[in-house]
Order: structure tokens, then C-alpha cells, then sequence
């Protein structure tokens, strides 16, 4: 996919970006003593106020480096590289399962030789379709 190979960069960019503030919240949770059930709500929490905190370090940066125009890009820029870095770990996982699907049914003639005759069937299948609606087609015009 395009994506993955053009999005990598990007990616790679944005889970730099964001690996502290995506791990801040579950060490800081590990060190409290909650139960079970409210683990998850502190995660939540502290990230509210993690993430934020970031975007505005971020672009203090930002500012400092290259003045107001360079920390509003920031501001916007590095939120969006960490949503590219979330989708592109979504499309690399499919694209590994995928990958991982093809080279298994390859390894099995069987199981190849049976989506094969699949396949064919349901091409043969739309092809008598496509041929009715023309006739249907063709009756009524």
C-alpha cells in the first residue's frame, strides 16, 4: 500500500512524538494504589491532562526555535503526525496478516487449489449476472 510506504516517515515522526505520553499515563497509574476497575478511568484522566501538556511543550519549542507561526504549526502538525503514526500501525498489522494469510496458502496446494475453484465459480457466477441485466437491460430499451 502507498500508505505504508509513504506514511513511514510520518509515522515514524509521530510515535517519536509520542511514545512518552502514550507511556506516562500507565507509569504513572502503576505507581498508585487503585483497584481494578478504576485503572482504566486514571489512564483516561491522566491522559486528558498528559496529552495537552505535551502539545503545548511541543510547541513552547516550537516558538522558541521559530517564533508564533512555527509553534501554531506545531500545535496542529503534531497531533495529526500521532494520528498518522496510530493509522499506519493499523495498516502495517493488517498488511503483516494479510501477508502472513498468503504465504500459509500458498505452502497448502489444497487449500490454493480450493480458493481457486472458488474464485472461478464466483466469476462465473457474475458473469451470468452482468449477462441477465443486459438482456433486462436490452428488453426494455
Amino acid at each position: 500500500s502507498p500508505f505504508l510506504l509513504l506514511g513511514a516517515p510520518l509515522a515514524l515522526i509521530g510515535n517519536l512524538l509520542w511514545y512518552v505520553p502514550y507511556v506516562l499515563p500507565r507509569l504513572i497509574v502503576s505507581r498508585m494504589k487503585l483497584d481494578v476497575e478504576a485503572i482504566a478511568t486514571n489512564k483516561l484522566a491522566t491522559g486528558f491532562f498528559i496529552w495537552p501538556l505535551f502539545v503545548a511543550v511541543y510547541a513552547y519549542i516550537a516558538w522558541r526555535l521559530g517564533g508564533l507561526n512555527a509553534a501554531l504549526a506545531t500545535a496542529v502538525i503534531a497531533p495529526a503526525l500521532g494520528f498518522i503514526a496510530l493509522a499506519w500501525r493499523e495498516r502495517w498489522q493488517r498488511f503483516r496478516e494479510d501477508a502472513r494469510l498468503f504465504f500459509r496458502v500458498l505452502s497448502r496446494r489444497d487449500v490454493a487449489q480450493r480458493l481457486a475453484e472458488d474464485r472461478a465459480a464466483l466469476t462465473h457466477s457474475f458473469d451470468g449476472i452482468l449477462a441477465l441485466l443486459e438482456r433486462e437491460e436490452t428488453d426494455q430499451g
